[in-house]
């Protein structure tokens, strides 16, 4: 009786063993930004993407000859006025970025990717006098920004699938 309990337990075992060797684990995922990584020249005609474009051409590599993608860039920036007190002492604002971002595939002349990422923060400034400090900390905070919708945007790039299809653009 022991004898075929133990029998019993080790093709449970076994069993069970073979049943999970085709598990894929969610988190293991493997990044495919390789796929554009020095294969992908980074266009933009505004001044306002200079940091932008550097963070990007930092991670994917910016090729001018001989790419296989293309990556188009607008960018827009918003301020607007959240709150402000009765005696205009201080004010809030919220900046919102909103970047386009066109992927196309040079050899097939098309569009693989396109997203449009919003992305924004919020500061509180004083109407008296200049204050040096917070000039540079809005700056700092609006390239911080610009750099969390560029890594927004490989990580959605990064999970694409290997065999890349055009966007149907009708």
């Amino acid at each position: 009786m022991i004898l075929v309990f133990r029998i019993v337990c080790v093709l449970f075992f076994f069993s069970t063993l073979l049943s999970c060797a085709s598990v894929d684990f969610v988190y293991n995922k493997k990044s495919n930004i390789n796929n554009f990584k020095n294969y992908t020249k980074i266009v933009s005609n505004e001044d306002e993407n200079k940091y932008l474009t550097s963070y990007l051409e930092k991670n994917l590599g910016n090729i001018k000859n001989g790419s296989k993608y293309t990556l188009t860039i607008k960018t827009k920036t918003i301020e607007n006025v959240t709150s402000t007190n009765q005696d205009q002492s201080a004010a809030s604002y919220y900046v919102n970025s909103i970047v386009d971002y066109k992927l196309t595939n040079v050899l097939r002349g098309c569009v693989i990717y396109f997203d449009i990422i919003e992305t924004g923060f919020s500061y509180n400034a004083k109407s008296e006098g200049y204050n040096f400090g917070t000039d540079r900390s809005i700056e700092k905070n609006k390239k911080q920004n610009l750099q969390h919708n560029a890594e927004v945007f490989l990580n959605k790039v990064s999970s694409l699938p290997k065999d890349l299809a055009c966007i149907n653009e009708n």
